[in-house]
């Protein structure tokens, strides 16, 4: 079977990090050929049922409800840099339902911890997504306001 639809749904933002929607990680071949050893799934379990086990393919959900307040489980953007260090030198896809919208938004969050400021980040997964980016914003408000939250502390302690 060819898996060539999918290239239509998967976006890498940088090396090794990439963003999908959640149909592609389905398809474990797929995920392997593009040296992904980790997936991270943002949806709540009602939405999308868990991945099955893949060999040499690791599978974490990091629930996130798209009016969640963050600030209420430090615990969820902890674990998700801890999981995201241990995979850094292997291929990472990040996903949610639609890959528009948590996936994004925390690869912007993923970048800005490794340095790169706010809009430089925001503009590389817009250009590299094709994605109209302030529709996020507007419906991820508590991803916007952790992400912000986190750009002033970055900025303090530079």
């Amino acid at each position: 079977m060819s898996l060539s639809f999918l290239e239509d749904r998967i976006s890498e933002i940088q090396p090794n990090l990439w963003i999908s929607e959640y149909i592609v990680r389905q398809y474990p071949d797929f995920l392997k050929s593009k040296g992904i050893k980790l997936v991270i799934d943002f949806t709540k379990p009602e939405q999308v049922p868990s991945a099955p086990n893949y060999q040499e393919i690791r599978y974490v959900r990091l629930s996130i409800d798209d009016h969640e307040l963050l600030e209420n489980r430090p615990c969820l953007i902890e674990q998700f840099f801890k999981e995201m260090e241990y995979a850094k030198e292997s291929g990472v896809l990040l996903h949610c339902i639609s890959g528009g919208n948590r996936s994004p938004a925390m690869a912007i969050l993923w970048m800005m911890r490794n340095g790169m400021i706010f809009q430089d980040a925001y503009r590389k997964v817009e250009k590299t997504r094709g994605t109209d980016l302030k529709k996020i914003y507007g419906v991820n408000i508590s991803i916007t306001h952790q992400l912000m939250d986190f750009l002033i502390r970055q900025e303090k302690t530079t």
